[in-house]
Protein backbone atom coordinates (compact mmCIF):
# COMPACT_ATOMS: atom_id res chain seq x y z
CA UNK A 1 0.00 0.00 0.00
CA UNK A 2 2.62 2.37 0.59
CA UNK A 3 4.51 1.90 -2.56
CA UNK A 4 1.43 3.31 -4.27
CA UNK A 5 0.77 6.09 -1.69
CA UNK A 6 0.90 9.26 -3.20
CA UNK A 7 2.73 10.66 -0.46
CA UNK A 8 4.25 9.27 2.80
CA UNK A 9 4.12 11.37 5.82
CA UNK A 10 6.37 9.84 8.58
CA UNK A 11 5.48 10.70 11.66
CA UNK A 12 8.26 10.60 14.81
CA UNK A 13 8.35 12.24 18.16
CA UNK A 14 10.56 15.41 18.44
CA UNK A 15 13.59 13.57 19.96
CA UNK A 16 16.92 11.87 18.80
CA UNK A 17 15.79 8.70 19.70
CA UNK A 18 12.76 9.59 17.71
CA UNK A 19 14.50 10.76 14.75
CA UNK A 20 16.92 7.34 15.16
CA UNK A 21 13.66 5.35 14.63
CA UNK A 22 12.82 7.19 11.34
CA UNK A 23 16.35 6.77 10.29
CA UNK A 24 15.78 3.04 10.46
CA UNK A 25 12.77 3.39 8.96
CA UNK A 26 14.12 4.87 6.14
CA UNK A 27 17.03 3.02 5.61
CA UNK A 28 14.76 -0.28 5.70
CA UNK A 29 12.64 1.47 2.93
CA UNK A 30 15.85 1.78 1.30
CA UNK A 31 17.24 -1.65 1.81
CA UNK A 32 13.83 -3.53 0.77
CA UNK A 33 12.52 -2.17 -2.59
CA UNK A 34 10.59 0.75 -1.44
CA UNK A 35 13.43 3.49 -2.44
CA UNK A 36 10.63 4.69 -5.02
CA UNK A 37 8.26 6.42 -1.81
CA UNK A 38 11.53 8.30 -0.58
CA UNK A 39 10.94 11.25 -3.05
CA UNK A 40 7.42 11.28 -1.88
CA UNK A 41 8.25 11.08 1.96
CA UNK A 42 8.22 14.10 4.43
CA UNK A 43 8.79 13.94 8.01
CA UNK A 44 6.95 15.58 10.73
CA UNK A 45 8.73 15.82 13.92
CA UNK A 46 6.41 16.35 16.87
CA UNK A 47 7.08 17.36 20.08
CA UNK A 48 4.76 15.44 22.53
CA UNK A 49 5.54 17.86 25.64
CA UNK A 50 7.40 21.35 26.00
CA UNK A 51 10.95 20.31 26.09
CA UNK A 52 13.95 21.93 27.63
CA UNK A 53 17.41 20.79 26.77
CA UNK A 54 16.27 18.13 24.16
CA UNK A 55 18.69 18.61 20.97
CA UNK A 56 15.94 18.74 18.01
CA UNK A 57 18.94 20.31 16.10
CA UNK A 58 20.71 17.31 16.02
CA UNK A 59 18.02 14.99 15.24
CA UNK A 60 16.76 17.53 12.87
CA UNK A 61 19.81 17.04 11.01
CA UNK A 62 20.02 13.59 10.82
CA UNK A 63 16.79 13.52 9.35
CA UNK A 64 17.30 16.16 6.60
CA UNK A 65 20.80 14.16 5.51
CA UNK A 66 18.68 12.02 3.81
CA UNK A 67 17.33 14.84 1.21
CA UNK A 68 13.83 15.10 2.62
CA UNK A 69 11.98 17.77 4.25
CA UNK A 70 11.46 17.79 7.60
CA UNK A 71 8.93 19.89 9.72
CA UNK A 72 9.33 20.46 13.65
CA UNK A 73 5.13 20.30 14.60
CA UNK A 74 5.49 22.53 18.12
CA UNK A 75 4.42 21.29 21.19
CA UNK A 76 -0.05 21.98 21.27
CA UNK A 77 -2.02 21.27 24.00
CA UNK A 78 -5.04 20.39 21.97
CA UNK A 79 -3.25 17.85 20.00
CA UNK A 80 -1.12 16.64 22.92
CA UNK A 81 -4.66 15.34 24.24
CA UNK A 82 -5.58 12.81 21.41
CA UNK A 83 -9.02 13.86 21.26
CA UNK A 84 -11.08 15.35 18.64
CA UNK A 85 -9.88 17.68 16.82
CA UNK A 86 -10.82 21.22 16.86
CA UNK A 87 -8.67 23.58 15.03
CA UNK A 88 -9.96 26.51 16.67
CA UNK A 89 -8.09 25.06 19.62
CA UNK A 90 -4.92 24.43 17.82
CA UNK A 91 -2.25 26.85 18.34
CA UNK A 92 -0.97 29.16 15.29
CA UNK A 93 2.23 27.93 15.48
CA UNK A 94 1.01 23.88 15.13
CA UNK A 95 -1.06 25.12 12.33
CA UNK A 96 1.23 26.31 10.59
CA UNK A 97 3.76 23.65 10.88
CA UNK A 98 0.79 21.06 9.64
CA UNK A 99 -0.02 23.60 6.60
CA UNK A 100 3.54 22.54 5.77
CA UNK A 101 3.58 19.30 5.92
CA UNK A 102 0.62 18.90 4.23
CA UNK A 103 2.12 21.55 1.05
CA UNK A 104 5.57 19.27 1.51
CA UNK A 105 3.59 16.11 0.53
CA UNK A 106 1.21 17.34 -1.94
CA UNK A 107 4.21 19.04 -3.72
CA UNK A 108 6.58 16.14 -3.38
CA UNK A 109 3.35 13.70 -4.82
CA UNK A 110 2.84 16.14 -7.92
CA UNK A 111 6.88 16.01 -8.36
CA UNK A 112 7.50 12.34 -8.63
CA UNK A 113 4.33 11.61 -10.59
Amino acid sequence: MIATSHALVLVTPGTVDGALSARGALEWFAANNQQDILPRTVIAMVSHAPQVGADLHRAHEMLTAWGLPVVSVPYDRHLATGSSLDLSKVSGAARTAITHVVREAFSRSLMAR
